[in-house]
């Protein structure tokens, strides 16, 4: 008795088609697979990346506010000295600036005090000295100068020109917070995420970054994006980690001249 096949040699040849285009088809899957799993690793690792260039290594100092280019904070410094002071310093030529700020902060302009503050802790034409410099921040910070009140912060948090004092710092960057400095906010959310001097509470830094953010500091932002990717000491929640991610790739395009300096790291090793 010949042997008969069980179907259709064309049937045959049409079954033996498909199951090896499965296959094919099946091979594609994981290579596309094995793809995708490349490429959101490459993801993950280049935000990690943006993350520690960003300024969210908590062991990064803080943000401080570089004097303005354009319109000033308090309404007392639309007077000739300030703006030619302004003019000069946007010239670089420090001297000159420091010249005219110095008119206008003794009859007490606070935006004048806070930029002189800032030169003598850089040394911008003057020698560098972190003792007078926070001498000219507590003076505006006194009168209610956010920027003021966040930069003499930074300077209690460190030790710099003043005695090392993290209860002074937070003090100072509740007071520019509530004020609405989102540097401030990222400040405090720095120091609770880090849990240096303080107990940790991520709800806490969560608080403080999301004030930021909102207002478009990009740290902040970034800041949240990894807490969310990471689910740090929340539920993961990768939706808010790339909507955040997405916020803060949209600052880059802000140029240097809109937007200086913003963080100690621009000017300090860290």
């Amino acid at each position: 008795m010949s042997w008969q096949p069980t179907m259709h040699p064309h049937t045959f040849l049409r079954t033996t088609f498909f199951q090896y285009s499965t296959k094919c088809q099946v091979i594609k899957n994981q290579h596309t697979l094995l793809l995708v799993k490349f490429f959101l690793s490459i993801f993950i690792v280049f935000n990690t990346a943006c993350e520690f260039k960003m300024g969210t290594d908590v062991e990064k100092p803080p943000s401080v506010t570089m004097p303005p280019t354009a319109t000033p904070q308090d309404t007392t410094v639309n007077n000739s000295a300030y703006q030619r002071g302004l003019e000069a310093y946007q010239r670089k030529d420090y001297t000159t600036a420091l010249s005219y700020w110095e008119n206008s902060a003794t009859a007490g302009d606070l935006e004048a005090q806070v930029h002189i503050g800032w030169m003598y802790e850089y040394g911008q034409g003057v020698l560098q000295n972190h003792t007078i410099a926070a001498k000219w921040y507590l003076k505006a910070a006194e009168a209610g100068h956010a920027s003021a009140q966040t930069n003499l912060g930074v300077m209690y948090q460190y030790g710099d020109g003043l005695e090392q004092s993290l209860d002074n710092a937070i003090h100072w960057y509740r007071q520019a917070a509530e004020a609405g400095d989102p540097n401030a906010n990222y400040n405090l959310g720095m120091i609770y995420e880090s849990g240096n001097g303080v107990t940790r509470d991520i709800t806490q830094a969560i608080n403080w970054y999301t004030k930021a953010a909102e207002v478009g500091h990009m740290n902040s932002q970034t800041k949240l994006a990894g807490i969310y990717r990471r689910g740090a000491a929340l539920p993961q929640d990768l939706q808010k980690a790339l909507y955040w991610y997405k916020q803060a790739a949209e600052q880059t395009h802000i140029t240097t001249t809109n937007r200086l300096p913003q963080t100690l790291t621009d000017t300090h090793d860290p």
